[in-house]
């Protein structure tokens, strides 16, 4: 198989890094399945000498028992030509390495590297790599993972961070974790789930304005028309004005707007007129206003607006109500006159 090229992905990146420089944060499923579609198609189409660079077939690449006595030339492998840890035991078929193929002195304990299985509680299986005294594989039921400067792990660095690659096909995850000093408490910084999509955790101050779609921060809002009339003059009743305003959040703040069309009548004395806004019959808002006035006269009143600062996520139903005192009335214009009721979610 010959050189292949990264497939291009949004804002024509080849990578994913690229792709976020250009402003696209979001990594699809189409793209990471290309890349992974490109290179099994390259896998499957084999190894050719194109791609075999000087050097790169190591002892680990071979199959136990690959080289044998036959394929040993007598004296032809030398102390000098035997690099420290190039030939492992699993490469060694048994019998093909004799004394007399190998000199004594060729074979010392810095050039011989082993992976040590050791079955630890819970039918975990817990491999050593001595060449990589900070490295560990761990095989359990569920999962595997690569280590590097775990508390367990030879040679162990309090004073480094601890990282943990994860498959866990039982949970049909990878992530990646980190742990800072001294390696206890772990935290996945990335993960790719099984419907494709990946979580990412992200600098703090990272995502900028031109990273978030327009509006994205607005939920759709519910805007609800004033009745075709309305009148109230019965005092200390609670009236619902308009309908209902059904949202469904994400547990984000609420604002909440009242232009109401309404207008109301109060003694010459002066008496109180109410509104206030109810999430699902809890108290919302509620405000009061003092009105004086002479002779029937009608004047403005103005709506609440405010935020629902404690709304959690769910399905949710608001009313706006008004209630009057005592020789007070209140009126309604109708829905021609334009006043509405509306909720909208932000963040």
């Amino acid at each position: 198989m010959a050189i292949i090229q990264r497939p291009t992905k949004q804002g024509n990146a080849t990578t994913y890094q690229g792709k976020v420089a250009a402003g696209y944060t979001k990594i699809l499923a189409a793209e990471v399945d290309a890349d992974l579609d490109l290179i099994y198609s390259a896998w499957n189409q084999g190894v050719d000498s194109v791609n075999i660079q000087p050097g790169s077939i190591t002892g680990d690449k071979l199959a136990p028992g690959a080289v044998g006595t036959r394929e040993l030339q007598d004296g032809g492998i030398q102390t000098v030509d035997i690099g420290a840890g190039q030939i492992t035991t699993p490469i060694l078929a048994d019998g093909s390495v004799t004394h007399a193929k190998i000199g004594l002195a060729a074979v010392t304990d810095a050039n011989i590297n082993n992976v040590t299985w050791n079955k630890i509680s819970g039918g975990v299986l817990q491999g050593s790599v001595p060449m990589l005294p900070k490295g560990e594989l761990l095989a359990a039921a569920g999962y595997f993972e690569m280590r590097c400067n775990l508390p367990n792990s030879p040679q162990y660095d309090n004073t480094l961070a601890s990282w943990i690659i994860r498959g866990d096909y039982l949970d049909d995850v990878f992530q990646v974790l980190r742990a800072p000093p001294p390696g206890t408490a772990f935290t996945q910084l990335f993960g790719v789930h099984a419907n494709g999509l990946a979580d990412v955790v992200l600098a703090i101050g990272s995502v900028g304005r031109t990273q978030i779609a327009v509006n994205a921060v607005y939920g759709s809002p519910v805007a609800i028309p004033a009745p075709a009339s309305f009148i109230l003059s019965t005092a200390n009743q609670w009236t619902q004005w308009a309908s209902n305003v059904p949202i469904t959040t994400r547990g984000g703040n609420v604002l909440l707007y009242a232009d109401t069309d309404l207008s109301v009548t109060a003694p010459v004395g002066g008496a109180f007129v109410w509104q206030r806004w109810l999430r699902d019959g809890t108290l919302v808002q509620q405000r009061a206003f003092n009105v004086a006035g002479a002779g029937g006269a009608f004047v403005p009143l103005p709506g609440i607006n405010c935020m629902d600062y404690a709304c959690p996520a769910g399905a949710h139903t608001y009313v706006y109500q008004v209630m009057v005192g005592p020789s007070m009335t209140i009126e309604g214009t109708g829905n021609t006159a334009g006043g509405f009721l509306e909720a909208v979610e932000l963040g």
